[in-house]
């Protein structure tokens, strides 16, 4: 898959993105992490949720199905290669190949995506 990556605000409309993807935020919590998904999740796209502990991820899929947020997740270990690895497969299912993943950072948001 052919990749591109911008960096981008938190205030440019979302940088980069195309319609109807898929996007991946590793990491997922309470705080930044449900922010970033709700805010793809309200411009149309599918978030994939991916964090330590299930519960938590759980609970954040629940608060955005409970928004109309079409949502999903599952728990991630980013020590275990294989594990991103099945997670980012897992996330990718049924994508057609359109993909996007967010990581947070003091300063910025980072996206890459995949079509």
């Amino acid at each position: 898959m052919a990749s591109r990556r911008c960096a981008a605000s938190a205030t440019d409309n979302l940088g980069c993105m195309d319609a109807d993807k898929v996007v991946v935020v590793i990491g997922a919590g309470p705080g930044v992490g449900l922010a970033v998904a709700r805010r793809f999740g309200k411009a149309g796209h599918r978030a994939v949720l991916l964090g330590r502990d299930q519960a938590e991820v759980d609970e954040l899929v629940g608060q955005l199905a409970d928004e109309g947020i079409t949502a999903a997740g599952g728990p991630i270990d980013l020590m275990d290669p294989g594990d991103v690895r099945r997670a980012v497969d897992q996330a990718g299912r049924g994508t057609e190949g359109s993909m996007c993943s967010t990581s947070t950072r003091a300063g910025g948001v980072t996206r890459m995506c995949w079509s």
